[in-house]
């Protein structure tokens, strides 16, 4: 048995999971996946425990139940909005990439007329090889089966 391929959805979905948990993280919520479902448990302390899953075709969008207006609830609604909207810019993209020559690549294959081509994908950028190495063991545990790289970017001599 063959295991199903891996389409652009597939990687869009992927993208928005790792996005939401490094927005979330960063704010200081704790986030568990829940075991043989497509759900996380966001929560930062005991009293206020919210769950996040993906509604698949033909709803495909992230709900976050219990719906009650508290200030935590519109905070993560707040910082999921702001990691899933594109044109927000991404902190490690405004800092020069002199400073943070090591990044965190994805790689894909993808079908093109004369056979298979790779594409390669930024996610993160980091000051030390050390940062990149343990953020990668950290994005391995949430996505197994993507393919992610850990690349040196020397930064480029300026013309003077």
């Amino acid at each position: 048995m063959t295991p199903p391929t891996r389409g652009p959805q597939d990687h869009n979905l992927t993208v928005e999971i790792f996005r939401i948990q490094t927005a979330l993280q960063a704010q200081g919520f704790q986030i568990q996946k829940q075991l043989q479902q497509p759900g996380w448990v966001i929560y930062r302390s005991a009293q206020q425990v919210y769950r996040l899953s993906y509604c698949p075709a033909p709803v495909e969008r992230w709900i976050l139940r219990p719906a009650d207006h508290s200030p935590t609830r519109q905070h993560i609604v707040a910082t999921i909005r702001t990691a899933l909207n594109p044109t927000t810019p991404n902190p490690t993209a405004i800092a020069p990439t002199a400073h943070r020559p090591w990044t965190i690549v994805l790689i894909r294959h993808t079908l093109q007329r004369h056979g298979v081509a790779l594409q390669r994908h930024t996610v993160a950028r980091f000051r030390n090889r050390q940062d990149a190495d343990d953020h990668l063991r950290a994005i391995r545990r949430y996505m197994p089966r993507a393919q992610f790289e850990v690349v040196f970017e020397p930064p480029q001599a300026t013309k003077v």
